[in-house]
Order: structure tokens, then C-alpha cells, then sequence
């Protein structure tokens, strides 16, 4: 009789712990689902919990997690029930608890066995590494569409640099399609010119250093090139140690027009103020001399040193200076766009 009973108990742990590892893996499959929202998931496995007890039909459960409830329909507080937190990086977000509804024999704890309260604890922890996974996805989905959205090229090569990924920017602005550029060498975006730089670069990259407002050229796949803005990145795997770099560039050509344009017209507009064959002058609003020509130096006989000392109002006969005061306010207060009167200067 003993042996028969002892032969029992042990089919009865054996089937608990078949139990058990059904409930492990049923919510490894669950957690591995696809799923729109993480609710569908937390209900799922509330359902779950109590067909992993002793007593399933005694039994109810509740999840607690970031200020939202998820219970059996059954659930309620009771004398007999046991907990595990739920820790996401570190902080503890919520709470399990598995709890039943009317009295049983004590076990290891109260009512529970030692087993159901491994089980417990593993299915919280594995509540909160779905919870963490869930938020490094969402991360990883907003990281990617940042890039992909971003009017900057960027890209990822290796130490040697082999390039890794290529977001759309990076399309337009060399002209290779992703598929046309990942797998193969950086370096046939250099300018036969600039050979050397990116073995330069990714020597800094190698030694730990950041490259920022890297001012260079290089080559599309048309063969025409163009102004680039860089900056490159050390990319470190979990250990720490440096696996490869993260460029982004910025096509800088058209600015680069732009500021030769305007240098071009400032040139020929200095010329212009310089050889005019009458006296110009620049007056800030307090009449003091900004700027002035070769030909108002010569009409007043002042150098232009000494000119810029002064201010118009120093030049203009005095019985003349109120007509011009007012000339002056009259257009500063947009009444006049220009004006032209006979004023008499000191030479």
C-alpha cells in the first residue's frame, strides 16, 4: 500500500509538471505572435495561468502592468494567493498574482506548490522581457523611419569599409540603389582625387574618434561630383568594442553655389561702389560713416580714413542740416522710398 502510494505521488508530480511545461510553452508561442497590441497578448496569458495550478478550477489570476488590469473574469482577492513583480530594465512595472477562490491543503507555500511558484516567477519574467522587446521594436521602428525619412544620407559601413546599409537619401544623393552599393567598398564613392581619405577616416573611426563637419568631395554614380558634409560615428557592439562606422552626409553643392554666387555679386558690387565716377557713401542711423568710395574722398578732400571718423551731418553746412534731418526721418519712417535735394559740404 505504502509503494502504491508512493508510486501515485509521483504520477501526481510527474503530471504537474507536464502541466507546467505546457503553460511554458503555450506562452513561448504567444509571445511570439505578431500582434497589433501587446493587451491581446497579457489577456492570452491570464487565461493561460490558472490550468497550470493544482486546482484549475479553484483558480484565478491578474496582471498589473503599467496601471492597466488584465484578471480572469473570476478574479477576486483572497486569503490564498501568491505574487511575482514584473521588472522592465530594471524598474518594476506590475505586478502577477495567481490566487484561489476558497481553501486547499497546505503545500510548500500556503496552498502552492514549490514548482507553482518557479512557474510564476518565469512567466512574470517573461512578461516583462515581451514587454521589453515590444519597446526596443517600437524603437527600432521609429529609428528606421527617422532615417528613411531624413533628407541626409546615411549609412553604415564596416571597419574595412564595406558598406552594411544605405537609406533612401543616400539613393538620391549617389545615385546607387541600395542593392547596387551594400556589400561593396565605400571607396567607389571617392574621387580618384581623394583615394586616401576614407582609409583616413575610418583609421580615426578605428582609434575611437568622432569626424564632425567634415567639409569633402564625392563621387556619384554618373561620375559627377559633388560637395559633401560629413560626419562619422564609432558603432560599438555590447562589449563595447568598435564593429564598424555610421556616416551621414549632407549634399552641400548646392549651398556651395549659392555662397560662390553671392561672393561673385559682392565682388562686382565692390567693384561697382569703388570705381562709380560719383561720390557713394553708406550711413548707419545715426548718420555716422559706414562706407565710402574713392570719389567722395576726392569731391571733399577727406581721406577715407578720415571720413569713416565722422558723420554726414559733420560734412553738411549748417543752415542745410535740418532739411536733410528731415528728409532722412521722412524715409526711415517709410514715407519716402528716395530722395534727391542740392545740400551744400565742407571740403
Amino acid at each position: 500500500l505504502l509503494e502504491c502510494t508512493d508510486a501515485q505521488s509521483t504520477v501526481d508530480r510527474l503530471r504537474e509538471r507536464i502541466k507546467e511545461l505546457s503553460i511554458l510553452y503555450r506562452e513561448s508561442y504567444l509571445a511570439d505572435q505578431n500582434r497589433n497590441l501587446p493587451e491581446d497578448y497579457f489577456y492570452e496569458v491570464i487565461a493561460l495561468l490558472p490550468l497550470g495550478w493544482l486546482y484549475p478550477a479553484d483558480c484565478c489570476a491578474r496582471l498589473l502592468v503599467n496601471g492597466q488590469t488584465y484578471a480572469t473574469p473570476n478574479f477576486a482577492e483572497t486569503a490564498w494567493q501568491q505574487s511575482s513583480t514584473i521588472v522592465v530594465q530594471g524598474r518594476e512595472i506590475g505586478m502577477l498574482t495567481v490566487a484561489y477562490l476558497v481553501a486547499h491543503p497546505s503545500a510548500d507555500e500556503g496552498p502552492f506548490l514549490a514548482e507553482e511558484r518557479s512557474l510564476l516567477n518565469e512567466i512574470a519574467k517573461r512578461i516583462g522581457q515581451f514587454i521589453e522587446r515590444r519597446q526596443t521594436d517600437t524603437a527600432r521602428r521609429h529609428l528606421a523611419a527617422i532615417v528613411e525619412s531624413t533628407a541626409d544620407a546615411i549609412l553604415s559601413e564596416s571597419l574595412d569599409g564595406v558598406v552594411q546599409t544605405w537609406n533612401t537619401a543616400a539613393e538620391r544623393i549617389y545615385g546607387y540603389a541600395a542593392r547596387e552599393i551594400i556589400g561593396k567598398s565605400a571607396t567607389l564613392l571617392e574621387p580618384t582625387a581623394r583615394r586616401t581619405e576614407m582609409d583616413r577616416l575610418l583609421q580615426r573611426i578605428r582609434g575611437g574618434y568622432t569626424i564632425e563637419q567634415f567639409e569633402t568631395r564625392r563621387r556619384r554614380k554618373d561620375g559627377r561630383e559633388i560637395d559633401i558634409l560629413l560626419n562619422m560615428y564609432p558603432i560599438r557592439d555590447d562589449q563595447g568594442r568598435i564593429v564598424g562606422a555610421s556616416t551621414i552626409a549632407r549634399d552641400i553643392s548646392e549651398r556651395r553655389a549659392v555662397e560662390a554666387s553671392l561672393r561673385e555679386n559682392d565682388e562686382r558690387v565692390r567693384y561697382t561702389f569703388e570705381q562709380a565716377a560719383v561720390g557713394i557713401a553708406q550711413v548707419g542711423l545715426d548718420g555716422r560713416l559706414l562706407r565710402v568710395n574713392q570719389k567722395l574722398s576726392t569731391i571733399v578732400g577727406y581721406s577715407q580714413d578720415e571720413l569713416l571718423a565722422h558723420s554726414l551731418q559733420d560734412l553738411i553746412h549748417p543752415t542745410d542740416r535740418a532739411n536733410e534731418r528731415v528728409l532722412i526721418e521722412e524715409m526711415l519712417a517709410g514715407n519716402l522710398a528716395t530722395f534727391s535735394h542740392e545740400v551744400r559740404y565742407f571740403h
